[in-house]
């Protein structure tokens, strides 16, 4: 039983929203144990915490953490000191160039791809959004590289995108993290 309360509650902090496959096995397992059951009130009492968390709740004892914490953290147990260089920089610019939606809401078409030339050492220390990239026109095929997506898109814009008969802007407040309307 131990086995089975385990994969229940595991399954419940992997599901994405209320009502979708995973939630309603968890819920129908739950269900069948008895009312009494220690188990079910265990399971009961932590689905709901879970659930409480997928719509923002905070319980005390969280612990409040930010992404220069994160990126710092990932580098000392790597045995980096995060704060010389180039390591407080790279941690700057993946912070920022986390969110891409700045330099693709002017077009449709523009994508942010990872370059060829990358340094694997910074995806394997999380800096992925740190390593060089390639901001891309689906359309017409033109791409520009390099490592800070701001730079990169006004080398892009003045090179491809001024004057562009094509040119197709997100709407106001849209934003590439969102998940996409099915």
């Amino acid at each position: 039983m131990d086995e089975l309360f385990n994969a229940v509650m595991l399954a419940g902090a992997m599901g994405r929203e209320r009502g979708d496959e995973v939630f309603t096995w968890v819920r129908a397992v739950i269900d069948v144990w008895p009312e009494d059951s220690e188990h079910r009130k265990n399971a009961e009492e932590l689905h709901q915490r879970a659930l409480d968390r997928k719509d923002g709740k905070a319980f005390e004892g969280d612990i409040q953490t930010t992404p220069l914490q994160i990126h710092s953290n990932i580098l000392t147990s790597a045995g980096i000191d995060p704060t010389t260089e180039p390591w407080a920089t790279l941690i700057a610019l993946a912070i920022k160039d986390d969110d891409p939606t700045r330099v693709l809401q002017s077009c449709r078409h523009k994508t942010v791809l990872p370059h060829w030339n990358r340094d694997l050492r910074l995806d394997r220390l999380s800096l992925e959004r740190a390593n060089l990239k390639i901001i891309a026109c689906q359309l017409h095929r033109h791409a520009v590289g390099g490592r800070a997506l701001d730079e990169i898109d006004e080398q892009f814009n003045g090179q491809h995108c001024t004057g562009c008969a094509d040119k197709a802007p997100h709407p106001a407040g849209w934003s590439c993290l969102e998940e996409p309307s099915v």
